[in-house]
């Protein structure tokens, strides 16, 4: 008897790992999937060396948000940071920077992670040899779907 319910619980265990593991591919897949036509959007972030007032920042704030390719963008005077959605398509972080300086006339420079935090900041992590990696890797390549 303890056997039969011991292979039932195996038996359970298995089929919702397998389970689990079909849904995390599924997921994955669609969410690495990129069509020709979508629009790419990136955060960047640009990190001022001077003092910047209230209404200097509505002004930048006003200014980089009508640039091209320019989705939003928001300015924390007291930290002296811009952080804007930019499509890198249109035009690069460091482009929007160089327009921003000169609109300005302030210095700043664009924030740029270093390859550590990128790879503790998100599962997939930038590491070739990481598990999570070569999962993504597998479950997206194009001879398992195409």
């Amino acid at each position: 008897m303890k056997t039969k319910t011991t292979k039932q619980l195996i038996g359970i265990s298995l089929l919702l790992v397998f389970g689990l593991m079909t849904t995390l591919g599924i997921h994955l897949y669609f969410v690495k999937k990129h069509k020709a036509n979508q629009m790419v959007y990136a955060m960047g972030r640009i990190d001022f060396k001077e003092e910047i007032s209230p209404e200097s920042s509505m002004a930048i704030q006003e200014f980089t948000s009508q640039l091209n390719g320019v989705q939003n963008a928001l300015v924390n005077p007291k930290q002296k940071v811009l952080v804007f959605i930019y499509q890198p398509k249109l035009q690069s972080a460091i482009e929007i920077n160089e327009k921003v300086q000169f609109f300005t006339q302030l210095n700043s420079q664009v924030y740029q992670s270093t390859a550590e935090a990128l790879e503790s900041g998100c599962p997939v992590g930038i590491s070739e040899t990481s598990f999570s990696k070569k999962l993504v890797s597998l479950v997206t390549s194009p001879i398992l779907f195409d």
